[in-house]
């Protein structure tokens, strides 16, 4: 019992230190190429917005959605069924109308995501993401169109709104060979 508690203790220790590491070294690096500001904004004035507000805005976005996903899952690894590589999945709540018949949907976790062949599970980048700025929408999103490329990132069968307003939407770029996301106002189709 005592071994787990210690073990515990070490793995929380080490995301902390993580954590400043990551903000340490990203504050270093912007004051060294003449980046860093002395006027505080809104963005960081609290401790828990610094972690975000020091990404990249492809890091903020990577950590928006991994801080909704953490809300969702809680600590069990997500695995989203898409139609990207493999054709149309059995998704919780599939698009009937989009541009490209592709999404990403993060509709299960843990090790009941099988198999393979449907679900791809998603490997976390921050250790704790937290205060994401984006959240599940309610919106009728399947008769929208993103363009040729992007693809609704949904969990659930929901869409991901980047605002409170929910005029933009997370997407991710098919044609990259990473997982590039965006935030983006779809077009009504006709």
């Amino acid at each position: 019992m005592q071994l787990r508690t210690a073990s515990r203790t070490m793995a929380n220790d080490l995301r902390k230190w993580r954590a400043l590491l990551l903000v340490a070294t990203t504050v270093t690096g912007m004051a060294l190429a003449g980046c860093s500001n002395n006027t505080p904004d809104a963005s960081h004035t609290t401790a828990a917005a610094l972690p975000s507000a020091a990404l990249t805005p492809s890091g903020r976005l990577l950590w928006n959605l991994e801080a909704v996903l953490r809300a969702t899952f809680g600590n069990s690894e997500p695995a989203s069924s898409d139609t990207t590589q493999t054709g149309p999945t059995n998704p919780s709540n599939p698009p009937q109308n989009s541009t490209t018949g592709r999404y990403v949907n993060f509709n299960c976790a843990g090790i009941n995501c099988s198999p393979l062949s449907t679900y791809s599970p998603y490997r976390y980048t921050f250790s704790d993401p937290t205060n994401s700025t984006f959240h599940l929408s309610l919106q009728n999103y399947r008769k929208w169109s993103f363009g040729n490329y992007p693809e609704p990132v949904l969990i659930n069968g929901r869409i991901v709104a980047c605002n409170p307003r929910e005029s933009t939407f997370l997407i991710r770029y098919a044609d990259a060979s990473s997982f590039t996301l965006a935030c983006i106002a779809p077009v009504a189709r006709s």
